[in-house]
């Protein structure tokens, strides 16, 4: 070869023609991403284990694509997908989406291993990763360093938050965290300005702004430090999208009882229109008239917000907010503790954490038991630095017990939280709590005792209703009739069609006559009473 020839194929190598050339169509990635369809598609129609198989074959034709990673990590089930994972860091101790996911996995609490999770978001922090799960590991790293206590460094992560990922669709929702932990440290004042900064990013055109969640959060958070105004505003553009959102009327209906606003509370409690409206206007109620001192009208609003619970807890037996709900508003009203108790305690069963142990506090406090209360509510409130709600009832618990110092340190403490709680001055001031002078009537609610339901049929009031009409499938105006009137009396009572339904299959009655012939035990066992 001259070298006037190797001179020419040294440029035409060297030129784009060649050094550029387009992959072909049919290249490894062209032929994961139809993989990784084709098993995203079978995964769809329930074929899981030929998806896993396309899932596979994806990831050895593109083993860096991090949403194959994370296709063939939810194919995969419990430790095979752990086992998978750490079998790819052994590979490749950096690969980012394989520390990420497995982290994600033992932090779950059948995995229960927070101490690798840990060590693994440390690694993930300190590569460089997709914009979503690098601040992903960020935020989970800096909640885990501030529940240890260690502040400058959770707040640390928290500015590497703000800084490195200002293109993030939830940036916003960042300054909560840092305001989180900020609150933590007791820098409430810092707290507070955080959250500011946050909620003007929201409401100024935001990607979030049309996010529920982020919105709900960040009022949540303003309401907890004291700025009732900024809390007011995201409140009421919250209810202006979705007038039928009944968890945010509550929400502002209660920021305006705090204000000591009742008319105000008791227009939004007229205003219910969605699928728990009863409970919840019934519940908003409850309080005005209780602070109003209306002691009838506000037994029949309780008696109302229970019925209406008892079919909220029907339809979901196992939503811990509804038991949350239940017993904090018979905690707050003073009436039937040991039903506030049981309620509270079937929360905390569904749903361990601050929020249901607080409520248990409170329910213990309501029944008499300051040391009960109190071993509940201090821990609870230290895990939960916006709620003033929780350190109120804590300094209740301590005056309860004699405590008097420790009541009025408490309180204090709170005001720095909330400066704007009007509870925490009423209570320093030496002066009780709007309606707590209020007497019920502990009978007014009727029997028996639970609201809750212990199996998946609600316990009922029984139930002379085949004296009262001789065929179950017959006219039913008599049983409707008197149905409607114990439902009334604060009667717990299951729809008429399931009572007929549960006497046919475990009894064999078709006829009201033939209950003269059940004994009570018998039927009491059948209906679950």
């Amino acid at each position: 070869m001259t070298a006037s020839l190797r001179t020419l194929l040294l440029v035409l190598l060297s030129t784009p023609l060649f050094a550029q050339a387009p992959p072909p169509a049919d290249g490894p990635r062209e032929r994961a991403l139809a993989e990784h369809t084709a098993g995203k598609e079978l995964w769809e129609l329930g074929k899981k284990r030929k998806a896993l198989k396309r899932f596979r074959a994806a990831r050895r034709l593109d083993p860096g694509n991090p949403d194959i990673l994370a296709s063939l990590v939810e194919a995969l089930e419990g430790p095979e997908a752990i086992g998978f994972l750490e079998g790819e860091l052994r590979r490749d101790p950096r690969d980012f989406g394989a520390l990420v996911l497995l982290a994600s996995a033992y932090l779950q609490p059948a995995s229960g291993n927070k101490d690798r999770a840990t060590e693994l978001l440390e690694r993930a922090a300190a590569l460089e990763g997709p914009e979503e799960s690098h601040a992903w590991a960020l935020l989970q790293l800096a909640s885990t360093r501030r529940e240890e206590g260690r502040f400058d460094e959770a707040l640390g992560l928290n500015r590497r938050l703000l800084v490195e990922h200002k293109a993030h669709p939830a940036y916003p929702t960042f300054f909560l965290e840092a305001a989180q932990t900020q609150a933590a440290a007791k820098s409430h004042e810092k707290a507070r300005q955080l959250v500011r900064r946050g909620c003007a990013l929201l409401t100024r055109g935001s990607p979030l702004r049309a996010d529920t969640a982020a919105l709900g959060g960040m009022a949540q958070a303003c309401f907890g430090l004291g700025d009732y105004g900024a809390a007011e505003t995201l409140w009421t553009f919250l209810l202006a999208q979705d007038p039928a959102d009944d968890f945010t009327r509550s929400r502002l209906a209660g920021l305006h009882r705090n204000r000591g606003d009742l008319d105000a509370a008791e227009a939004l409690a007229r205003g219910f229109a969605g699928p728990y409206a009863p409970f919840f206007s019934n519940e908003v109620l409850a309080h005005v008239y209780a602070e109003r001192g209306r002691r009838e009208a506000c037994e029949d609003a309780l008696r109302g917000a229970l019925a209406a619970l008892r079919a909220m807890l029907r339809d979901a037996p196992a939503d811990p907010g509804l038991y949350i709900r239940g017993a904090a508003l018979l905690s707050d009203l003073r009436v039937r503790p040991d039903l506030a108790k049981e309620l509270a305690e079937r929360a905390q069963k569904l749903s361990p954490g601050p929020e249901a142990r607080a409520t248990m506090g409170f329910a213990a406090l309501a029944a008499g038991e300051p040391d009960e209360a109190i071993a509940l509510l201090a821990p609870a409130a230290e895990e939960s630095p916006y709620s003033s709600w929780m350190r109120v009832q804590l300094g209740r618990a301590y005056a309860a017990k004699g405590d008097s110092d420790a009541a009025r340190r408490t309180w204090r403490e709170g005001l720095v939280i909330n400066p704007s709680s009007r509870a925490m001055k009423t209570l320093l001031k030496g002066r009780r709590l709007p309606g707590e002078g209020l007497k019920l009537r502990e009978d007014m609610l009727g029997e028996p005792a639970s609201v809750a339901p212990s199996t998946a049929v609600a316990r009922i009031a029984v139930l002379p209703m085949g004296n009262l009409t001789n065929d179950l499938k017959g006219p039913g105006v008599l049983r409707a009739l008197f149905h409607e009137r114990l439902g009334r009396r604060g009667y717990l009572l299951a729809p008429l069609e399931d009572v007929d339904r549960v006497l046919r299959e475990r009894l064999g009655v078709t006829d009201g006559g033939q209950l003269a012939g059940v004994t009570p035990q018998r039927l009491g066992e059948a209906l679950g009473v």
